[in-house]
């Protein structure tokens, strides 16, 4: 893992990270801002489904891929989950920000109450 280079995050990166944070939460009622996407797609699958679709879609904006992971882990109550954590370099130094279509905004790993974290290793596979 290689975070995103220092002075790279900037404002029209947070609207396409938050953008896609939305989508994948909300698919249906979430409509991006016209400047980073101008579509409202209908997103059927799981979680797995939709971090791999959130992967493409960033590195298709330009994010590095070196900077993003798969992961699984285990939600509050147990239940398997999947998200994909962006290592983002900061003013306040390296945070792993979590696309989670559980949360509608980008969330930081260390404040979800998440368990049992196990890194997906390989490509996502093409939704």
């Amino acid at each position: 893992m290689t975070p995103t280079p220092a002075g790279w995050y900037d404002a029209a990166r947070y609207r396409e990270l938050t953008s896609i944070a939305g989508l994948i939460s909300s698919p249906r009622a979430y409509r991006a801002s016209p400047d980073v996407i101008n579509w409202s797609p209908s997103l059927p699958g799981d979680c797995t489904e939709l971090t791999a679709w959130a992967q493409e879609l960033l590195q298709e904006l330009g994010w590095p891929a070196e900077a993003m992971e798969r992961w699984t882990c285990r939600t509050e109550k147990g239940r398997a989950h999947a998200v994909l954590i962006v290592h983002m370099t900061l003013a306040s130094g390296v945070a792993a920000v979590v696309l989670d279509l559980r949360h509608v905004t980008p969330m930081r790993k260390v404040d979800l109450a998440y368990t049992k974290w196990t890194k997906i290793e390989g490509p996502p596979a093409r939704c």
